[in-house]
């Protein structure tokens, strides 16, 4: 049986412009970070967690940081093989 995934999730707007002239190329970039828990309250090592086209995985007390391109209505997903996965909607 699998277990649920408790998702404490924090999203840090750092949002970075990278137009103009220094040669950037004009994308805004969102960091999301947070911590991943079991019903229970402990804290899961080696969710793996995806925004967009960017992905990481959870350390060994469930952090993740996450940097990917800005944009409204964006899907966050939590996957871990002995866990159900969960998503959910974020607006970044």
């Amino acid at each position: 049986m699998k277990k649920h995934i408790l998702i404490l999730w924090l999203i840090h707007l750092i949002l970075i412009s990278c137009g103009g002239g220094g040669g950037g190329n004009g994308k805004t970039v969102t960091q999301v970070q947070g911590v991943v828990q079991d019903t229970s309250g402990n804290k899961i090592e080696g969710v793996t967690v995806s925004l967009g086209d960017a992905s990481t995985t959870t350390n060994s007390e469930g952090n993740y940081t996450l940097s990917a391109s800005a944009a409204e209505d964006q899907v966050i997903s939590f996957s871990r093989s002995d866990y159900l996965t969960s998503s959910r909607y974020i607006n970044v």
